[in-house]
Order: structure tokens, then C-alpha cells, then sequence
């Protein structure tokens, strides 16, 4: 029976790769971590999960893309659920949105 629902939570989850800083001091020598998120709830319940389990409390705006690049833009879509916008065991990549008033936003691999 437990092996079923873990099957089940994979089918619904996305791979989500971040870096991890060896110190708050060494920031250019980071290790990828992986981590798989459930995408059955609102895309702002997630985006909070990602935020938590990440380590990135601290950024302003958060946001996922895939290999190729394509921002997913889910901050545009924060009442929606998350399995609306997403697909299912999609490999997606930590990103950190930053925009100011008078300039387009920058999009920053985390």
C-alpha cells in the first residue's frame, strides 16, 4: 500500500534542481540539490513549499523555468492549482525574479 502512494505522489510531483552554497561566504563553489514537490494545491502554496525546503525565505520572488529556459511564470498564476500550469514529473530549475520600477524584470538562476 505504501508503495502505491508513493507511486502516485511521483506522477503529481515535479523535479525542482537548486544550488546549495558550501558557506554563506563561498558562494561561487555551490552542489545541486534535488527535490520533488507535489503539484496538487495552489501555485502560492507551493511557490511557499519551494521557498521553505529551499532555503530562499529571503528573496523577494521566486519562480521556476525548465532546460530550455521557459519561465514558467507562476507568480501570474498564484490561485490557480499548480498542476494546471506545471506537468507532471517535469524537471524544472529554482529561479529568482527581480524587477524594478523603472526596469523589466531579471530573471536570476538560483
Amino acid at each position: 500500500m505504501k508503495a502505491n502512494k508513493e507511486n502516485k505522489l511521483k506522477k503529481s510531483a515535479v523535479g525542482l534542481s537548486f544550488p546549495i552554497p558550501h558557506s554563506p561566504k563561498d558562494t561561487q563553489k555551490t552542489d545541486h540539490e534535488q527535490a520533488l514537490f507535489n503539484i496538487q494545491c495552489q501555485t502560492v502554496l507551493l511557490l511557499d513549499c519551494i521557498k521553505h525546503n529551499c532555503h530562499c525565505e529571503n528573496e523577494e520572488e521566486i519562480d521556476l523555468a525548465d532546460k530550455s529556459g521557459q519561465v514558467k511564470n507562476l507568480s501570474q498564476n498564484k490561485r490557480r492549482y499548480a498542476s494546471e500550469v506545471l506537468n507532471e514529473r517535469e524537471e524544472l530549475i529554482l529561479i529568482s525574479v527581480s524587477s524594478e520600477s523603472l526596469s523589466p524584470a531579471q530573471v536570476i538562476p538560483q
